[in-house]
C-alpha cells in the first residue's frame, strides 16, 4: 500500500493550522491555449477533524496520529 496521506498547512484568522486527509482521487485538467496546453491536477480528499479531538501527537516519534 502507497502513502495516500495529504497535509495541509494554511492561514486562517491570523493563525495557522493544519488539515489532514487520505486522497480518494486524482483529477488532471488539460486546457488548451493557443501557445501550449496547460494542466491542472486537483485531488479529491476526505478530511479529518483538525482539532486536538480529531488529531494527536505521538509523544515517542513526534508524528500525527489521526
Amino acid at each position: 500500500m502507497k502513502n495516500s496521506g495529504v497535509h495541509v498547512k494554511v492561514l486562517t484568522e491570523g493563525a495557522a493550522d493544519d488539515f489532514y486527509g487520505v486522497i480518494q482521487h486524482i483529477y488532471e485538467l488539460e486546457y488548451n491555449t493557443t501557445s501550449y496546453p496547460k494542466r491542472v491536477i486537483l485531488f479529491y480528499c476526505h478530511w479529518f477533524d483538525p482539532t486536538s479531538r480529531g488529531t494527536r501527537v505521538n509523544p515517542k516519534y513526534g508524528t500525527i496520529e489521526i
